[in-house]
């Protein structure tokens, strides 16, 4: 009986023990290189960071400890795309963390807040909050750049007044 004992707690520190490797390797493949604060991976987190100044929220994918990583599903040949520099600018706004990754399918990019590259951004997000905060009062969203081909696929389509 005791032989069964030992065999049973021998095999079950193996597998611990691969289990544990393979969640480390996970992580690392998956950029995460810190303490996982929070996750919205899955689409169900509940948390919610706000910054009640700029009236902007959001849920990054991956909160770590001084970092965020906001995750494409696309591949992006050269640089970054302005919406998605956007989104992490709204990002480090709401959360208050001044590091970022943001990370597509082929490519990551690390971003801080007072680089050349996130700065205007952060401005933009800044000055279009109290915008934003507008329309949605009046509620009325902002006027668009609508064109054919993309309003007709748009299901709003119908009752728009932008659309063309």
């Amino acid at each position: 009986m005791d032989h069964i004992l030992v065999v049973v707690t021998i095999a079950t520190v193996i597998i611990v023990a691969l289990f544990s490797k393979l969640k480390r390797e996970r992580i690392k493949a998956n950029g995460i290189r810190g303490w996982v604060v929070d996750n919205d991976l899955s689409g169900n987190g509940d948390r919610i960071y706000r910054n009640y100044e700029h009236r902007i929220s959001g849920k990054p994918d991956v909160l770590e400890r001084g970092r965020f990583i906001e995750y494409k599903s696309a591949a992006v040949s050269g640089n970054a795309k302005k919406g998605d520099l956007m989104q992490v600018a709204a990002l480090m706004v709401a959360t208050g963390v001044d590091e970022a990754a943001l990370q597509y399918d082929n490519k990551t990019f690390n971003l801080s807040r007072e680089s050349s590259l996130m700065r205007p951004h952060v401005t933009e997000v800044k000055k279009l909050s109290p915008v934003m905060l507008q329309h949605i009062k009046k509620r009325r969203p902002p006027r668009g750049n609508p064109y054919p081909k993309k309003c007709g696929k748009c299901e709003f389509r119908a009752r728009c007044l932008d659309a063309t």
